[in-house]
């Protein structure tokens, strides 16, 4: 760096870094913060944040065998374990899920419960269990 350009850049980067600390100050000297409205506002967004979590979780579990099929025996060659349900799937029970409970939300001003509506669907029976790990 030319000693002409030192003189220019290194005020002016200093100048800057006042502004931007100066502006910092300003907005966090007034700051309050309310634990309970920052409670209250991750408990709406935390179950939508967490279904790639819960779909994850879902195409992971394996399929129990079917009762009927005994010839198969602990010596035998592992079969390729089949999942519950693929992605696409998951996803759309989600995806349905969200809209209905983001609508309560958005519509009526109730508590976000995509969790209970997870709970209440026979295809996630297999995690019923995990939700809250989940979330």
């Amino acid at each position: 760096m030319s000693s002409a350009n030192r003189r220019v850049s290194l005020p002016e980067a200093f100048l800057t870094a006042d502004i931007v600390l100066s502006t910092l100050q300003n907005i966090s000297e007034g700051l309050v913060v309310y634990p309970k409205v920052i409670e209250r506002r991750i408990l709406e967004e935390l179950p939508f944040m967490a279904t790639e979590n819960i779909i994850m979780a879902i195409v992971s579990k394996p399929k129990a065998p079917a009762k009927e099929d005994s010839s198969v025996t602990p010596n035998d060659e592992a079969a390729p374990v089949e999942a519950v349900g693929d992605r696409q799937e998951a996803h759309e029970h989600i995806r349905v899920l969200s809209h209905q409970a983001a609508k309560v939300v958005k519509e009526e001003g109730k508590p976000n419960d995509l969790i209970e509506r997870i709970k209440g669907d026979p295809y996630f029976e297999p995690i019923w269990g995990e939700s809250r790990e989940l979330c």
